[in-house]
């Protein structure tokens, strides 16, 4: 049993995923190290999420736009349903902003379709310290790699292509040292410290989905290092193949990539050049596959990313 010194609240956001949700609270409360808060923000799920919560005791009233207060099982649950789904990233700074009110120590932040082992959260709390007041779990197993980010590349503006800008990759699974720097993570089982989140402050609402985890890591890192804690082990319920249809969510990755580097770039070259090098080559791609209908979508998340209008630009599943 890890000596439980600092009060840890988990910060979760859900959509539509009432059967995750319900497994990943349960296997909470059999963490090691005992969690004395639970935020739950539900961005307007249109499934049962909120009638398995209440017929659970884990909720005792469902509201939307109101934060209600619930002890369940002897864990503080605070809930907050919003009036529509305004993404991920509005869900992630909804739940901080209701953090930034609280008094705990830290805060450990995940989506709803992640299943923590039960000593993932003391090992993640062995290596948190005032060098380095974020740690984030590894997500690899059999069934998916989890690459800790040791550099990202905002200096060179060849780099447009996928992920490339992602460098320096280490298989989590394949470490043998308790931890390595990072310079990126996910929202998907990283714990903080309440001092840095105040100092970083809330996520960007803007990203709407995606990019808002790789903006906070870099803000995050103007005051502290973030460490990747291979034996801190935390499993993706969800995975995807990677052969999805080009939709919506294409459309946000690629206009957020272009704000994220326009905003961050080290240089004129990476801030105006890349996202411009970037939409070149996936319209050339689009073009010679056939895709013409793709480049409307394209000129436009270019045009919205380098101006900076983010925000909901299309519904999920719109394109």
């Amino acid at each position: 049993m890890y000596e439980e010194k600092r009060n840890v609240c988990a910060m979760i956001v859900t959509y539509n995923r009432r059967k995750l949700l319900e497994e990943l609270l349960d296997q909470l409360l059999l963490s090691r190290y005992s969690l004395k808060g639970i935020i739950i923000v539900n961005n307007d799920s249109p499934d049962s999420t909120d009638e398995m919560l209440l017929s659970k005791g884990i909720i005792n009233l469902s509201e939307p736009n109101v934060l209600s207060e619930n002890i369940w099982k002897g864990v503080h649950i605070y809930y907050y349903r919003n009036s529509e789904n305004i993404g991920g990233s509005g869900g992630f700074a909804k739940a901080f902003g209701i953090a930034q009110e609280l008094n705990y120590d830290c805060y450990w932040v995940m989506d709803d379709d992640v299943f923590p082992e039960e000593d993932c959260l003391g090992n993640l709390l062995q290596y948190l310290d005032n060098d380095a007041e974020v740690c984030v779990p590894c997500r690899g197993d059999d069934k998916y790699i989890d690459y800790a980010v040791c550099k990202y590349d905002l200096k060179n503006p060849l780099l447009f292509h996928g992920n490339n800008c992602k460098r320096n990759l280490l298989d989590g699974s394949q470490i043998k040292e308790p931890y390595v720097y990072v310079e990126d993570m996910t929202f998907e089982g990283p714990l903080f410290t309440k001092g840095i989140m105040d100092k970083a402050g809330l996520p960007d609402a803007g990203y709407f989905i995606l990019y808002d985890d790789t903006d906070y890591a870099h803000r995050v890192q103007t005051y502290t290092q973030i460490r990747y804690i291979p034996s801190a082990i935390l499993h993706k319920q969800l995975i995807s193949n990677g052969k999805g249809s080009w939709g919506w969510k294409v459309f946000y990755n690629t206009r957020n990539a272009i704000y994220f580097d326009s905003k961050y770039g080290k240089n004129w070259a990476v801030r105006k050049l890349r996202p411009f090098f970037r939409i070149c080559d996936l319209i050339m791609r689009s073009v010679l596959r056939g895709n013409f209908n793709r480049i409307k979508w394209l000129c436009k998340a270019y045009c919205d990313g380098c101006r900076g209008r983010m925000g909901k630009a299309v519904p999920p599943g719109g394109i």
